[in-house]
């Protein structure tokens, strides 16, 4: 598999989650100053309020402690989520990787293992895969791209399949994380999961 010595790819590969504490001071950290910086400079609104640049000052803290907050319930409600599906998924037998997506609804996969044969989609609440993709049917494995500000940016994971329908996964970073996987490891996805449909399973 490549980037195989990578550790978040590793953690990918085993199915478990970064170390809590990275998360907790991520979130304190975000948190103190966002929200210390806000309480600095709430005694000089009027000062902040009188100019274009100087109210992007006081919006900086609360963009900080908004990103805080996000991330702890976000992270909450991920880690949640994925444990309940890690145990189904489990319970069923080793897999080669775990790919953690950003679900559209409520009953949509919160994760696609690799496996042998080829994909699986796992919900939190159902023991059994909701949905299924044999090898045999991937045609190709590559990236979505979006036109944003007069730029080509990577936004997803697209599988086109044989009878010319397709798959498009929006990965995570990490198993119960809720930060989107970003342009560069959007790609080491993408190249992870064409390795490991080159690669017979060990």
């Amino acid at each position: 598999m490549e980037y195989e010595a990578e550790r978040w790819v590793q953690r990918l590969r085993d199915g478990v989650a970064p170390p809590r504490w990275s998360l907790v001071v991520t979130v304190v950290l975000l948190v103190v100053i966002g929200g210390g910086a806000l309480m600095l400079e709430l005694p000089h609104l009027d000062w902040f309020t009188s100019g274009r640049h100087r109210l992007s000052l006081l919006l900086l803290p609360v963009v900080l402690l908004a990103w805080g907050l996000w991330v702890a319930f976000g992270s909450r409600s991920s880690g949640r989520r994925d444990r309940r599906a890690l145990a189904h998924i489990r319970a069923r037998g080793p897999v080669r990787f775990h790919l953690p997506v950003r679900p559209a609804g409520d009953e949509a996969p919160q994760i696609w293992t690799v496996h042998d044969h080829g994909f699986s989609a796992w919900t939190p609440d159902r023991v059994d895969p909701v949905d299924a993709l044999s090898w045999h049917d991937v045609e190709r494995i590559d990236l979505v791209t979006e036109e944003r500000r007069g730029q080509r940016v990577d936004v997803a994971i697209r599988i086109s399949q044989v009878d010319g329908g397709w798959l498009v996964l929006l990965p995570r970073t990490a198993l119960g994380r809720p930060y989107p996987a970003r342009q560069v490891k959007l790609d080491v996805l993408m190249r992870v999961l064409r390795s490991l449909r080159r690669e017979p399973a060990r």
